[in-house]
């Protein structure tokens, strides 16, 4: 948890004035809004992983079907495991661009 831009300003400011109540108020503040950005991050990756999983899950067990011959193999098929495959990939892809750009703007 780190204590950027905005609140930063307020904190240091409220300080320079000498108003140490409203400071402290201002990081009391500062730490709950961080906390709440954190859970919702934490909440968020749950989420992704477990859709994640599911994907590849579904996209495992399609395989292992065809190669156990438990369902014939066919090109619908084939075709539907590299759709699954593909938006897993785009969804990592998403994760990790959308981590990059917010641990830039101090999320």
């Amino acid at each position: 948890m780190t204590l950027e831009g905005e609140a930063f300003e307020r904190i240091t400011q409220l300080l320079e004035r000498g108003d140490v109540p409203a400071a402290q108020a201002a990081l009391a503040q500062a730490v709950e809004d961080c906390r709440a950005r954190e859970e919702l991050r934490r909440r968020s990756l749950a989420e992704a992983r477990h859709d994640l999983g599911n994907a590849l899950a579904i996209a495992q067990a399609s395989i292992e079907a065809m190669l156990d011959g438990v369902v014939e193999i066919s090109d619908r098929r084939l075709n539907r495991v590299r759709e699954i495959l593909s938006e897993v990939s785009a969804s990592m892809y998403r994760l990790t661009s959308e981590r990059n750009d917010g641990s830039a703007n101090g999320a």
